[in-house]
């Protein structure tokens, strides 16, 4: 057996494996003397069939499994041994197994491209020094806070007459149009024309023409059902019928509104509602914070440390032409490779608990943005259980918990300069950071 690597480039090698026959002949007897004492052959008892039979029924499939075994293990043994950090796993270049099968020879030869891992040396102290902004939060952005609280509480009413922000259930009628049923909502209408329907009441004819009252086109079509195109270009003069009349009434700051809200805390005076609220408003302006700190400790880390990776080796594994897709490959793979260096550099270490805590977090987060629905905390762990069943799953919230504590880290072991800003200050900042290029 031989073991040879060659340099590509720089993290980018061929290794290339030969064996002879004696290498791997014993392993591919025994597995068809194994096959031989335990399969039942036409003709023959079990275990009684000669050994030329096996092998001509066998011999080929066991060959290459059995070499493919072998290679696998001396290739694995050569890295560990070796101590060779790959990047990822290897790229087979080429063999001749085949010909070995065909018995045109005997040597085995096995030819990987392999990409390595950087040498990373990343130190942070109390000379680097990150800001990181506490966001007022003052009694105007608590006020909107309730504001938007008692808007998402609310409910619609129906009423008798048609008011200024009022939406109408009505059918329709038109010479172009089957009869249908729509709801209109009064802030859609071009607001010129608003008072036309302000007083009117439930089973009210009204005479209008859409495209005059709506400027949209697309509102127009969707409202009736049809594509864009096959709007008329003239007017659309319609019969309307008011079915009924509804108002939206925004939740009132009392306590069915509190207990909603905060079921554990028995809260009895707005004061301590606002309270309340305010601590809400404080946790979520600490993680804009921690978001717009997270991005300068990667700027920092990738402008200071140069992290360079095999990329052509590694598009050729991912098989990523589209250039703007590899970047983002590159990026999420140095910072995994960063991730992985500052918890082995700290000694720091990753629990199962904290992996569930993220993929909880993740959960609530997603059921709450795209369903604005609050999922039962044990849906949440079921659900997570199941998710984390995925090894790519596992794999990418093991390097948020680990992300998460390396940020932790770099805060207790650097001086944060800690900066009182506005909210309106923060964004208008946070809005320049995003729209800087990563520094990958």
């Amino acid at each position: 057996m031989n073991i040879t690597r060659e340099c590509i480039s720089n993290l980018n090698e061929i290794i290339t494996i030969t064996v002879e026959k004696n290498d791997y002949a014993e392993k591919v007897s025994q597995r068809l003397k194994e096959i031989k004492k335990n399969t039942t052959i036409k003709g023959f008892r079990q275990g009684s069939a000669p050994m030329y039979v096996i092998e001509k029924i066998y011999g080929k499939n066991v060959a290459f499994v059995e070499i493919e075994k072998y290679i696998k293990e001396v290739f694995e043994d050569y890295i560990k041994t070796n101590n060779i950090q790959l990047i990822a796993t290897p790229i087979l270049l080429e063999t001749n197994l085949e010909s070995v099968l065909n018995e045109e020879c005997d040597v085995v030869v096995f030819k990987f491209e392999v990409g390595l891992k950087p040498e990373i040396n990343i130190s942070f102290n109390n000379n680097v020094k990150f800001n990181y902004y506490l966001i007022k939060v003052t009694n105007d952005i608590i006020d909107k806070e309730i504001d938007n609280i008692k808007f998402k509480y609310g409910k619609y009413i129906k009423i008798d007459e048609v008011e200024k922000d009022s939406f109408i259930y009505l059918t329709i009628k038109s010479e172009n149009f089957k009869e249908k049923s729509i709801y209109l909502n009064l802030m859609d209408i071009d607001q010129s024309k608003v008072d036309y329907f302000i007083g009117k009441k439930v089973k009210d004819i009204l005479h209008f023409d859409l495209k005059e009252f709506l400027s949209n086109e697309e509102q127009i079509a969707t409202i009736l059902n049809v594509s864009k195109e096959n709007l008329p270009t003239d007017k659309i003069e319609i019969e309307a019928e008011i079915i009924y009349i509804e108002k939206f009434i925004p939740a009132e700051n009392n306590k069915e509104l509190w207990d909603k809200l905060f079921p554990d805390q028995n809260i009895n005076n707005e004061n301590e509602f606002k309270e309340n609220v305010s601590k809400i408003i404080k946790l979520r302006f600490e993680n804009y914070s921690d978001r717009l700190f997270r991005k300068n400790v990667w700027d920092y880390i990738f402008e200071n440390y140069k992290i360079e990776l095999p990329e052509n080796f590694l598009r050729k594994k991912y098989r990523i032409k589209d250039d703007i897709e590899f970047k983002d490959e590159i990026s999420i793979l140095k910072k995994d490779l960063v991730i992985d260096y500052f918890l082995k550099s700290t000694n720091l270490q990753i629990q199962n608990n904290e992996i569930e805590k993220v993929s909880n977090e993740y959960i609530k987060e997603y059921y709450k943005r795209y369903y604005n629905f609050d999922l039962p905390e044990e849906y949440v762990r079921k659900t997570t259980k199941k998710l984390l069943e995925n090894e790519n799953e596992y794999i990418n919230f093991y390097y948020i918990a680990g992300e998460n504590k390396m940020l932790q880290y770099i805060k207790e072991n650097t001086s944060l300069v800690f900066q009182e800003i506005s909210f309106e200050e923060f964004m208008k900042l946070f809005r320049e950071n995003n729209n800087k290029n990563d520094k990958v």
